[in-house]
């Protein structure tokens, strides 16, 4: 799994579980993780971030790709901090939640090309969503848009002439 996996901890329990369980260098003492409200712990995050690059060298990349994304997100998720990976298109559609809810839809178009776009992330069961029309090509609706806001054709004619649409 090549997929990046991201924490956006906010509260200083969170922060210090954070980094209880990453383990990154130079974080020794958790206490002054939890210390203060978040604005202290704002001001002092060269002291408590993790995943910050630092003058001396701590990158994201330096600590955090020893271990796999799915790894990370298991032992991230067994020490209390939520968290998930953040996944490519096609890892998105492969995935299992992803299959099951029926989030991605098939989208039917005149050219007969496979379109698979990502539909409604809720499902209602009175009025279920589905993808009825593929959306437009670049510039496709150039012209419709330009009249609604009140271009005239020859306009629009020099407007393209010029190469401005």
């Amino acid at each position: 799994m090549s997929s990046t996996c991201y924490h956006l901890a906010s509260s200083g329990l969170l922060i210090a579980d954070l980094a209880k369980a990453c383990q990154p260098p130079r974080v020794t003492d958790l206490r002054t993780l939890r210390a203060g409200d978040r604005r202290a712990r704002i001001r002092n995050h060269p002291h408590r971030a993790p995943f910050q690059e630092s003058r001396r060298g701590l990158t994201p990349r330096s600590h955090l790709t020893e271990k796999r994304t799915d790894t990370w997100v298991k032992e991230l998720n067994a020490a209390g901090v939520p968290c998930g990976p953040i996944d490519s298109i096609d890892q998105m559609f492969e995935d299992a939640q992803v299959q099951h809810l029926r989030i991605a839809q098939d989208v039917p178009n005149a050219e007969r090309r496979h379109i698979r776009l990502v539909g409604q992330p809720v499902t209602l069961s009175r009025t279920p969503s589905k993808m009825v029309a593929r959306p437009p090509e670049f510039g496709e609706q150039t012209d419709e848009v330009l009249a609604e806001f009140g271009f005239t054709a020859g306009e629009i004619r020099s407007l393209r002439q010029a190469k401005v649409v």
